[in-house]
């Protein structure tokens, strides 16, 4: 086992692990940082195999499933070329180089509304070309900028629409359930997926189609995701707005106590909301928050509520209440999951859309660039 930092000095490494007996060892020693810490069970985290086909045993990866409580998460093993040999009696210390928190890349998403209604069709396009575009530009952003997982931030459909003229409410059609299984599909991503005030389903018929309740926390790249539900109460109606779930939130911060937090709703009215989520708003760990709901891209200060927090309002892929017209379009987020802190950028894809009677070739756009540090 590795033992004092002299060996990373001498190693060249920013961090060493060691492992000892892959079969009888449970217990391994990893340097991070400066920080010497242990990990139980490190061992069924590693892969092994015979890579050079030398009859040698040597460790291929690390794999990270069992650090899903820890920062430590997304530490992996980075030199795919240089295995790292165990000696024919595996008791020899391996010692590989280590990248440290790896930075992952996320999609998040809103406002799509996938329906059946010809008047709802928008520039130029009925609901199935817009959503056909929508998963076509993500393939190709994928492409370019490879993403690990899409967050879906509500609004999936018109199911639920004013005076009883939704999809479900007229004719009993769940396009929500279309949407997730599309998305899914199409991408092949995992995909989050958050209620909004279209998609007023209760939570057994919801959880049904979806895979999770309405409201639910995921780890992801070393944070903690935690997703509300602002519309629950809604009965059957769209725009009715309930405050934010304070107790859901802070018994999901006690499940993950060292992950910082991101807060996620279809939508935030903080006019509206109790003096008992923005007390928590302040509290460090809560990194930012994001949703959708209104249609444009744009960071809301909270500066204002005494909150140093921004909410990064996520777009849209259906109408944009930006103006004017044509000045924002369909969009989605690119955000970054750094160790630091999320980077986050507002993506139009390029797009011919026809407004008021003209075609318009929108150019590829990045915008609304944005940092919310870890504290």
């Amino acid at each position: 086992t590795v033992t004092s930092d002299t060996d990373t000095r001498n190693f060249g490494a920013k961090a060493v692990w060691s492992v000892a007996d892959q079969d009888t060892v449970s217990t391994k020693t990893l340097f991070y940082d400066e920080e010497w810490f242990t990990m139980n069970n490190l061992d069924s985290s590693l892969v092994f195999g015979d890579a050079n086909s030398d009859g040698k045993t040597d460790v291929l990866d690390m794999v990270y499933s069992t650090f899903a409580d820890s920062k430590y998460k997304d530490i992996r093993a980075v030199d795919y070329d240089k295995n790292y040999t165990v000696d024919e009696n595996d008791t020899t210390c391996i010692r590989g180089e280590i990248l440290g928190i790896k930075e992952k890349r996320v999609i998040i998403l809103t406002d799509a509304h996938l329906n059946s209604m010809a008047e709802q069709n928008r520039y130029g396009y009925t609901a199935e070309e817009r959503i056909d575009i929508m998963i076509d530009r993500l393939k190709q952003y994928d492409r370019r900028n490879p993403f690990d997982e899409i967050i879906y931030l509500g609004d999936l459909s018109l199911d639920f629409l004013g005076e009883g003229t939704g999809d479900y409410q007229a004719n009993g059609q769940n396009y929500s359930k279309k949407f997730v299984d599309l998305l899914r599909e199409e991408t092949g991503k995992t995909c989050y997926f958050i209620p909004g005030n279209h998609d007023v389903y209760d939570n057994d018929t919801w959880k049904e189609f979806v895979g999770e309740d309405r409201q639910f926390s995921f780890v992801s790249g070393g944070y903690l995701f935690i997703a509300c539900d602002n519309f629950e109460d809604a009965q059957g109606r769209d725009w009715v707005y309930s405050t934010t779930d304070v107790a859901f939130i802070e018994q999901e911060m006690a499940k993950y106590p060292d992950l910082p937090v991101v807060i996620l709703a279809h939508g935030f009215k903080m006019a509206n909301e109790s003096a008992e989520f923005k007390e928590l708003l302040k509290n460090d760990r809560i990194v930012g928050l994001f949703q959708g709901h209104d249609h444009m891209a744009y960071v809301e200060d909270l500066s204002s509520y005494d909150i140093d927090k921004t909410i990064y309002h996520a777009g849209q892929f259906f109408y944009t209440d930006k103006q004017p017209l044509g000045t924002q379009m369909w969009g989605f987020c690119d955000v970054i999951l750094g160790a630091d802190g999320i980077n986050v950028k507002y993506i139009e894809p390029s797009v011919v859309y026809e407004i008021d009677g003209s075609r318009i070739n929108y150019p590829y756009t990045e915008s609304l660039e944005h940092f919310m540090p870890v504290k």
